[in-house]
């Protein structure tokens, strides 16, 4: 009884395994079934198709496997099928009667493949097939007529592969309604291959090498709604080339060669409604080109030079016209006169020089492009009649000078784009024109300063203002814009941020300040801020110093609030190297004093007329700012010296051109930072030359409540020549005479005085040839051997190196005839002086000035030293002693 029962249930079990088996519900393992019949075996590099798939699948996606063949015994068990995709297997064959037992299919995949044939027998059985995909195969020929098995077929896709004519075996494809043949090889439109396509909707037989469009071979589409040619070699557009099309609504013709439409060319599609003609050879338009059906018009990258009124004057339903990427440089006043429907206008990319007068009849326009033209100034009231102008760019285009009245008239504008110009100031209230500006882009300009509200617009969402030269953001730039969303700020070379300035933006959500120069930011700064505001800080020259440590408290708290915030690192002083400032602590944030490195004056005292130079260089953490005045009084403010003062090295050194009586006082620099200040004085002496040093002395300079700091400058003396006689004295005799002898030669006639005189001229003068003569001989023959021995110097000290090169070439300028701006340039050329060397001596008014400054770099020059001591020891004594006198320093006995 026991045996039987286990039998019983061995039996049960084993009939329930079979069931379970032969479930339609069952699914493989590397298959994807869902409830609604649809199963994805997708990318799981099958060779055959799986048996173990549920027999009521209705969509079965084998995509991405490497089935290289299929045959009638495929998918024979699978007769629910509506949707089959097969693309990207590397399938090669299809055999007959693949599909006998799939008549509920409706579309097929077979896309991506390497299928070279299509033949009738491969699709046998698919009675309700509505869409075959076979693109993008290797298919050559159609070999019979394909739609006799598909005889429902609405779309054939067969783009992308090597067809050269467009398939014969498509006469019973009565129910066609999309042909797509782009991406082949086929040169010319047959039309007996169209005649019995007349349900046709679409064809695209764009990318192919077709040079003509035949008349009258598209004449039996007369259901033709969407025809697509772009990227052939047709030329010309002939009067019957577009005959039968009468449904024709979108024409593309984009990238080929056409340089002309021949009259009445589109007589016979009266109601095309979209035309494409980019990428042309189009010079000129003709005045019978366009049909008055079209409403969107592209004539993008031609060669139009000038737009009259003409072509475009029976297109009164137009709402669209690009012409942009021409060479258009004059557009007629009546041009666009008759296009009253028209909302939206693209010129960008043309030659215009200034805002066309045409535009003035344009009052439904809602859009107008206009960037990367040559316009250089905008008048006023340029845009005073287009009041349903919604978009302006006006972007790359070298605009310079803006119309306080520019943009009058412009009462519902909501976006204006204005980057990429050479704009240094916006006029006062220039944007007070709508209520409803909301999108301002004003970014890569040459603007230092950009507060919206002081130019009339309170009413934004979006601003940009980045890539100018912006400074400081000072307190309450954006007040009144409490509608703002989005502010950009990046790469404005932002140096200083005030607190306060993003007073009022409480409903901001994104602020990017990244790519500026910040080293600091005030304690409170982003404390108007909501919290789901976003902030973007990257790419700032972040200081760890104690202007920092306010704000590394608040990014600790606020750390999500900014994108990569954990990641903003600063350079610590001690470490010399950047670090995370959310790593660092209290200690790191240090400030040192300032302190006066540099303090140099050029002269103390100085004739009117002269240059006076001072030189005030500081260091401490943060880096010290300098600030000079006169008697307390900041010389910037000073109005006397308007227009001659200037500033050079970021405030280090200043310098006061033609300088006058009235400036000699005394003069200090102010070097001063979060740690404290330190005050350096100078002395200023403005003599007339005729003083002599003891009447300088008697006129004592102006009371200072400062002392100054003695500056050790001798007074050059005239030299005492005696080798000339004291004409009022007599000579002391060397025979002894007394006093009487004295008298006697004073009571000489005159003549006798006179004839010494021309005596001692003429022995001067006949002296002073011969001595020239024998200089020069053997100067030269010094300068030759002194050459001759440079050039051969090459196992001298590298330091001497360039010196021996330089003073080689030019050492007639460098010692006869120092001439600084002459030999500025070969000193350069040879590394001896720096391009900022080259802009101070530019910077000298005079030529004796040039002359001191560049002596001022050579004497400081190890090398000049080093080469006077070698051609001493290779015996060229007179070359080093005239080296010696023009380039090293001057002891105070020897001025």
């Amino acid at each position: 009884m026991a045996g039987y029962r286990k039998m019983t249930v061995m039996l049960l079990f084993v009939g329930l395994m079979s069931v379970v088996a032969a479930s339609p519900h069952m699914c493989p393992d590397i298959c994807t079934c869902s409830q609604n019949n649809k199963v994805n075996c997708s990318n799981t590099q099958l060779q055959t198709v799986p048996s173990q798939i549920p027999l009521q699948v209705s969509h079965l996606t084998l995509e991405g496997n490497t089935m290289l063949n299929i045959s009638n015994n495929s998918f024979s068990k699978y007769k629910l099928l509506t949707h089959l995709t097969m693309a990207h297997n590397g399938l090669r064959e299809v055999g007959p009667g693949t599909f006998n037992w799939q008549r509920k299919l409706l579309s097929l995949n077979l896309s991506h493949n390497s299928l070279s044939v299509l033949d009738e027998n491969m699709f046998t059985g698919l009675s309700h097939l509505q869409v075959l995909d076979a693109s993008n195969n290797e298919i050559r020929e159609i070999r019979g007529d394909i739609c006799l098995a598909m005889p429902k077929l609405r779309a054939l896709y067969l783009g992308g592969n090597k067809l050269s004519v467009i398939p014969a075996g498509l006469n019973h494809c009565i129910f066609l309604k999309q042909l797509h043949l782009q991406n082949n090889s086929i040169g010319s439109v047959n039309s007996s291959a169209l005649q019995n396509l007349s349900q046709l909707t679409h064809l695209d037989l764009q990318n192919n090498t077709i040079s003509e469009l035949i008349p009258r071979s598209l004449e039996s589409l007369s259901n033709l709604t969407h025809l697509y040619m772009a990227g052939n070699k047709i030329s010309k557009i002939k009067k019957n080339s577009l005959k039968g099309l009468d449904s024709l609504r979108v024409l593309d013709l984009s990238n080929n060669q056409i340089k002309g439409i021949q009259p009445k060319a589109f007589k016979h599609t009266e109601h095309l409604e979209k035309l494409f003609l980019n990428k042309n050879q189009y010079r000129k338009l003709s005045k019978h080109g366009f049909p008055p059906s079209l409403k969107v018009l592209h004539l993008r990258g031609n060669k139009l030079t000038e737009l009259s009124r003409k072509p475009f004057r029976p297109l009164s339903k137009l709402e669209i016209l690009d012409l942009s990427d021409n060479k258009i440089e004059h557009v007629t006043s009546n041009t666009f006169n008759t296009l009253g429907s028209l909302v939206t206008l693209s010129l960008s990319g043309n030659q215009l020089k200034h805002v066309p007068e045409a535009f003035q009849s344009l009052q439904s326009i809602e859009k107008l492009i206009m960037k990367e033209n040559l316009i250089h100034s905008i008048p006023a009231y340029s845009f005073a009649n287009l009041s349903s102008l919604l978009i302006l760019d006006l972007s790359h285009c070298n605009i310079s000078v803006i119309h306080q009245s520019a943009f009058a008239g412009l009462d519902v504008l909501e976006t204006l784009s204005l980057k990429q110009n050479i704009i240094e100031h916006f006029p006062r209230d220039v944007f007070n024109f709508s209520t409803a500006l909301k999108k301002l882009d004003v970014s890569g300009n040459n603007l230092d300063l950009f507060c919206p509200s002081q130019h009339g617009v309170t009413t934004l969402t979006g601003l940009s203002m980045g890539h100018n030269s912006i400074p400081n953001i000072p307190k309450s730039c954006f007040a009144n814009q409490q509608d703002l969303i989005k502010l950009t700020i990046q790469g404005a070379k932002i140096v200083t941020i005030e607190e306060g300035a993003f007073k009022g933006l409480g409903k901001l959500k994104t602020l990017s300040l990244k790519n500026n120069k910040l080293e600091t930011l005030p304690k409170n700064v982003f404390d108007p801020l909501s919290q789901e505001c976003v902030l973007n800080l990257a790419g700032n020259p972040w200081s760890c110093d104690c202007r920092m440590y306010d704000f590394k408290k608040w990014l600790n708290k606020n750390n999500d609030k900014i994108h990569f915030g954990h990641s903003l690192t600063c350079k610590v002083k001690s470490k010399n190297r950047h670090r995370k400032i959310t790593d660092l602590r209290s200690r790191h944030f240090q400030c040192e004093k300032p302190s006066i490195t540099d303090k140099t004056q050029k002269y103390t005292n100085l004739p009117p007329g002269e240059e006076a130079f001072f030189k005030c260089v500081a260091t401490g953490l943060p880096k010290p700012t300098i600030t000079w005045f006169r008697n307390g009084e900041q010389v910037s403010n000073i109005s006397s010296l308007a227009g001659r003062i200037a500033f050079l090295s970021e405030g280090t050194i200043m310098t006061i051109a033609n300088i006058e009586p009235a400036d000699s006082n005394q003069y200090s620099c102010v070097a001063e930072n979060e740690k404290g200040r330190i005050t350096e004085t100078f002395t200023l002496d403005v003599r007339n030359p005729k003083e002599t040093p003891e009447q300088v002395q008697e006129n004592p300079m102006p009371n200072s409540s400062t002392s100054p700091i003695p500056i050790t400058t001798k007074v050059p003396q005239k030299p005492k020549i005696s080798s000339i006689p004291n004409l009022d004295q007599p000579p002391v005799a060397s025979t002894g005479e007394d006093e009487s002898g004295s008298q006697e030669w004073l009571s000489q006639p005159m003549i006798v005085l006179t004839v010494m005189v021309a005596v001692v001229v003429l022995a001067i003068f006949v002296l002073t040839f011969f001595v020239r003569k024998m200089w020069q001989k053997v100067g030269g023959k010094k300068r030759k051997n002194a050459a001759a021995w440079l050039q051969g110097a090459n196992g001298h000290d590298q330091l001497c190196q360039p010196w021996m090169r330089a003073i080689t070439k030019n050492y007639v300028n460098l010692v006869d005839n120092m001439r600084a701006k002459d030999l500025t340039k070969y000193l350069i050329q040879d590394g001896i002086l720096t391009l900022q060397m080259q802009e101070e001596i530019k910077h000298e008014r005079t030529e004796r000035d040039q002359n001191e400054k560049l002596l001022s770099f050579l004497r400081g020059e190890e090398a000049v030293k080093c080469l006077i001591k070698a051609l001493k020891q290779n015996g060229s004594n007179d070359l080093a002693t005239s080296l010696e006198v023009q380039l090293m320093p001057k002891t105070p006995d020897q001025v």
